[in-house]
């Protein structure tokens, strides 16, 4: 009747952080219970059904739960955005200067952050 979050990992191969967000999904419905109390799930984590869950509807829709974020990745993405706008910028600048061949610098400045689909820096067109 309790399987731990290994067992169901190792059962269904799927992968830990997908698996994590469905588990804790059913648990915030009381489909399932946990072990310990708060958002965590830990490899060892316990899990039980619920076996007096009720509902009217033949369908049960479980809302999948937001994970969030962690420094790291959170820096990790941001590096990555920033990767990919530069080159994004850079084709801007070679665009402007192409058709205007002769530009002043806070021209050309302002006619990329003018471009650019995103709200781009000025210290960001710089390098």
């Amino acid at each position: 009747n309790k399987l731990k979050f290994i067992d169901i990992h190792n059962l269904t191969k799927i992968s830990k952080s997908e698996l994590r967000k469905t588990m804790l999904s059913l648990v915030k419905a009381n489909i399932l219970f946990k072990k310990t109390k708060g958002m965590e799930c830990k490899d060892n984590e316990e899990f039980k059904l619920n076996g007096k869950y009720e509902n009217r509807l033949r369908r049960v829709k479980v809302n999948q739960i937001q994970i969030v974020e962690t420094k790291q990745e959170l820096i990790k993405t941001s590096h990555k955005i920033f990767k990919d706008r530069q080159y994004q910028i850079d084709a801007c600048v070679v665009r402007v200067m192409k058709a205007r061949k002769q530009l002043f610098h806070q021209q050309l400045m302002a006619e990329c952050l003018k471009q650019l689909k995103f709200d781009a820096q000025p210290r960001q067109i710089k390098k």
